[in-house]
């Protein structure tokens, strides 16, 4: 569940020190809004697809120039891999987090993740040498901004939201890095790296998608 459609936290406050646990729900009103945002703009580029789709079906001209043609197919997969990566997938993700609850544990050294989603429960575990850091993030959100404390890890499935408020003190953020023994880093830094990882992972998997449906 990633850390934008998080509305509640529970125990609010920032943890004081190990070990520390907390639950996490989904905002209903913010999943629904990116959903409705999200829907027109796939739907719209999806209609040259089935366009293609439905002439293929009943053309058996055109669906053999398109067997014969060297660039017409992987054009059009990879067209398809796209709309995958730039709809498919946020809106599935989006979808998820409507029905979604987490529950963090971070005791000792490692932190234990569990999600349970309409699909079910599933969980994951990480040592916290594993993540790069603190980072003290501002998000626009419906009711205004809203400051963040993420722990974030290379892969930014992982990265885990921390605390909210309306502020942070520079003394939090250095309380927060001692309990979890990490250090501060930016947010740009935070995002840089998660999201090219996480757009490269989607796009490999709608490639492996359409490749097998080829």
């Amino acid at each position: 569940m990633h850390a934008a459609l998080v509305e509640r936290i529970a125990p609010a406050a920032l943890p004081e020190a190990l070990p520390i646990r907390m639950t996490q729900r989904a905002s209903r009103a913010s999943s629904s809004l990116m959903l409705a945002i999200l829907l027109p703009g796939a739907i719209a580029f999806l209609y040259p697809f089935a366009l293609i789709a439905l002439h293929l079906a009943i053309d058996p001209a055109m669906r053999a120039a398109a067997i014969d043609s060297q660039s017409a197919l992987p054009s059009i997969l990879t067209g398809f891999a796209f709309w995958i990566v730039l709809f498919a997938w946020p809106m599935k993700r989006i979808v998820d987090a409507l029905a979604t609850s987490r529950s963090i544990a971070i005791e000792g050294a490692h932190a234990t993740v569990t999600e349970e989603t309409l699909l079910g429960t599933r969980s994951w575990q990480e040592p916290l040498e594993a993540f790069a850091g603190v980072a003290h993030n501002v998000r626009s959100s419906l009711s205004g901004y809203r400051h963040e404390l993420l722990l974030v890890h290379p892969d930014g499935d992982k990265t885990l939201l921390m605390a909210v408020a309306e502020r942070f003190s520079q003394a939090d953020i250095d309380r927060l890095c001692a309990i979890l023994r990490c250090a501060e880093i930016s947010s740009r830094e935070a995002y840089r790296l998660p999201q090219w990882q996480g757009l490269r992972g989607a796009f490999r998997r709608a490639l492996s998608l359409v490749g097998s449906r080829a």
